[in-house]
């Protein structure tokens, strides 16, 4: 069943596809606009499921589902809005809705009567056969079927400007590959402290009748049609790719270095480098291989030109056209540094204007780290490029000062969400007709409910307020002379010494400092009282964020209170499988008290959190030091593995949350002090199991997990988890309800990628002083 996901927000993609992927069976691609989502359904060979957004630039969902059932009319259509759609019954038709939040087993629901539906029917094509990267794609170009629309629908335009247009043969663009080392783009913007106007290299063009053995030529799946560039590792082709008849652009390594086993190596974990971006606004790489002794890899190829191109030819944009490079800029990066992937500097050459009018960034992911490469030199740069590409008095004055905090001007920007946040309260949104109306009998609406709760009399809010007051003291009593929580928000002192830090065969050493770290992971019942000081000062909820924090995402959220409710009252958590198929209430659900350690949070939180308490994460040397001890262990206690002594995954059972019949005796999370044996030299507990913890890697503080969990296999305390399961670790609710309850926070990223972001039943964390 192929299932086709466009949204042009974001998180709000990641999330439904993280709801999707659960699902097995399903061959899944995700779209940001309406025409890329064409490409993917020619890709495919058609569409059984759209999932689409209804607000979305610059074609609407009605519109895009329009345009996708006249070439597949045996698809089915569930839409997802924010907006009250009840006017629009004839543009939904037999459609299903899904309101916005998404509620996980809502969508899970219309998907099987989707599934239900096929079934009997015929399917609406026959799927191409295709040939893949050894892991995930997301993205994926092709040519075979356009959206026709009106002009003004088809977003951003380029304006050229009165400088004539080069003669030079133009070159079709593709993204290009960064270099391991010192990188050399074909299109560079010098950079400087200060902005420099008009400091653009002229793009190379290949003329297209230059004289080549591999024109015509099949490699594996792929005839190569033409030269497009020249790159990093050498010529770039377009070449048809036979199996799903589809144009990509073919980067193959120089022959004469192809002869250099190390290089070859290298040209291929490049590859593979790339193929694990996913993300939308980031072309995407599909397969490396060799054939006639040649190494090659194909990517996304995208018609259009770089912004190297534009500037090389005068030609301006308007602020709509800026205002979307810089958001496809932002939200690339910004997953780039959010993952920890190594990548090559930006330049004008890596952000390109399709001929669709669509931007998108070329895949600069690569495998060696480039000490150039910062956030505040990427600011710079596209701050410039855009600067470079705009007229002064052609855009707004917002857009202007955010250049210009973006290139060394007063008050700068900090980082990407920080230009993010600006970009989304800049750019206009395109609607369905009529979307106005609905938001402005939204805001009439809130006003009267407003105005009529002011006109309440006075005597009835003191009454009641008193009894609110009244009832909120008997609860606190009751639940203070009732709690099941222990003191155990206890540090131990870890003495300044020189560590052993990461692979005992590196033979690395960490000096560290003296600190103090919590014995016990973070329980409930600590992080508790940070919840309860952000309901009693809301204004000051952020006041304690990382810098580079987002502030949309709050603390105090519905998962966390839900949590924490149930285990002040000892009641259990229902964790729902990712089987759709398991009925609730078979299991008694997962026992959960104020001992247990607090999960679900994300590095933000935990972030945010130690500083509240006057502490901090600890870095990832640090907790190391507390687990390894003196001599460098495997685990806490020594070398050997002994199963008994902590929380894994040793008869581990997804999805029977309340299970105990396991080898440690916990089926999910044990109390925080319930493994006696999972200890290290300098008493600290509980670090080899139970759940992994967030710790700051390297100057970045970027995120990082340690340590294993009641769901893994055991881990070395040097290791790092890279992968969290995504089968079974999202939906959590009160086993005593019988329908799903609030997911875990308002806003998160499940599946593999670890994120700061990211909010998992596996996770949780513990705090540190400093000496």
């Amino acid at each position: 069943m192929r299932i086709l996901i466009v949204d042009d927000e974001t998180d709000v993609l990641q999330s439904l596809m993280a709801i999707v992927r659960a699902l097995p069976g399903h061959e899944l691609r995700v779209a940001a606009n309406a025409q890329k989502a064409m490409d993917h359904a020619a890709a495919l060979g058609g569409v059984d499921i759209l999932i689409t957004d209804v607000v979305m630039q610059p074609t609407d969902g009605f519109t895009l589902r329009a345009a996708l059932q006249e070439a597949y009319p045996k698809m089915r259509t569930i839409f997802v809005s924010g907006y009250d759609l009840t006017d629009y019954a004839e543009q939904i038709g037999d459609a299903a809705v899904v309101p916005k939040p998404v509620d996980a087993m809502a969508l899970i629901t219309e998907i099987g009567r989707a599934l239900e539906h096929n079934n009997a029917h015929a399917p609406a094509a026959a799927a191409p056969e295709k040939a893949r990267v050894a892991g995930k794609t997301s993205a994926i170009a092709v040519s075979a079927v356009r959206m026709h629309m009106p002009a003004e629908a088809r977003g951003p335009v380029a304006v050229p400007a009165a400088a004539p247009v080069p003669v030079a043969v133009q070159a079709v663009p593709v993204a290009s590959v960064p270099a391991v080392a010192k990188p050399s783009p074909v299109v560079a913007v010098a950079v400087r402290a200060v902005p420099q106007a008009g400091i653009v290299a002229q793009p190379r063009a290949v003329a297209e009748d230059i004289a080549d053995p591999l024109i015509g030529v099949q490699l594996g799946d792929y005839r190569v049609q033409q030269v497009i560039g020249e790159g990093k590792w050498g010529r770039v082709y377009l070449a048809l790719q036979l199996s799903v008849n589809r144009r990509v652009g073919l980067k193959v390594l120089d022959p004469a270095r192809a002869e250099d086993p190390e290089m070859r190596a290298q040209f291929l974990a490049d590859a593979r480098a790339k193929a694990a971006v996913q993300h939308p606004f980031i072309m995407s790489v599909f397969e490396a291989d060799e054939k006639n002794r040649l190494a090659f890899f194909t990517q996304e190829f995208l018609d259009g030109a770089s912004l190297a191109e534009l500037i090389a030819r005068g030609q301006k944009l308007d602020e709509k056209s800026a205002l979307q490079v810089l958001k496809v800029a932002g939200e690339g990066l910004q997953y780039l540094w959010s993952h920890n992937l190594s990548h090559s500097p930006v330049d004008a050459g890596s952000l390109r204007l399709g001929n669709d009018k669509i931007a998108r960034m070329s895949n600069i992911a690569g495998t060696g780290e480039d000490p150039s490469v910062t956030v505040e030199r990427e600011l710079m740069t596209v701050g410039t490029i855009l600067r470079q590409l705009t007229q002064e008095e052609s855009i707004s004055v917002g857009l202007r000062m955010l250049l210009g905090r973006m290139t060394g001007g007063p008050n700068p920007v900090s980082g990407w969400p920080v230009v993010l946040q600006a970009v989304k309260a800049l750019e206009p949104k395109v609607i369905p007709a009529d979307a106005a109306k609905m938001k402005a009998a939204d805001d009439a609406a809130r006003r009267a409910v407003e105005a009529d709760r002011k006109a309440k009399k006075r005597s009835l809010i003191i009454i009641i307020c008193t009894l609110s007051l009244l009832m909120f003291l008997l609860v606190r009593v009751i639940l203070t002379f009732t709690s099941n929580a222990r003191k155990l928000d206890i540090q131990v002192n870890i003495p300044a010494g020189t560590y052993d830090a990461g692979d005992p065969q590196a033979g690395a050493k960490a000096p560290l400092e003296a600190f103090d770290i919590d014995k016990y992971e973070v329980t409930i019942g600590e992080y508790a009282k940070f919840i309860a000081w952000c309901e009693q000062n809301p204004d000051r909820e952020h006041e304690f964020d990382h810098p580079r924090g987002d502030r949309r995402m709050r603390h105090l959220n519905d998962g966390v209170t839900t949590i924490i409710l149930n285990a002040k009252r000892g009641k259990r958590l229902f964790h729902h499988p990712a089987d759709p198929s398991k009925k609730i209430g078979e299991d008694p659900g997962a026992a959960v008290d104020l001992n247990c350690p607090m999960v679900g949070v994300t590095f933000w939180d935990a972030y945010a959190y130690a500083r509240w308490r006057g502490n901090d994460l600890p870095t990832e040397e640090q907790w190391e030091a507390a687990a390894r001890g003196t001599k460098g262990f495997k685990y806490p206690w020594g070398d050997e593995l002994k199963p008994k002594n902590f929380n894994s995954n040793a008869g581990y059972n997804s999805l029977m949350p309340g299970g105990t019949k396991t080898d440690d005796g916990y089926n999910y999370w044990a109390p925080v002090d319930a493994f006696s044996g999972d200890v290290s030299e300098f008493k600290v507990v509980g670090m080899a199991g139970n759940v992994c913890e967030w710790v700051k890697e390297g100057p970045k503080e970027l995120p990082l997990l340690k340590g294993g969990s009641f769901a893994s296999d055991p881990i070395p305390m040097w290791g790092r988890v890279m992968k969290i399961p995504a089968d079974d670790a999202w939906f959590v609710w009160p086993a005593s309800k019988k329908r799903p309850g609030p997911q875990i926070g308002e806003r998160f990223f499940v599946g593999e990628a670890v994120t700061p972001a990211f909010r998992s039943l596996y996770i949780g964390f513990r705090t540190v002083k400093r000496k």
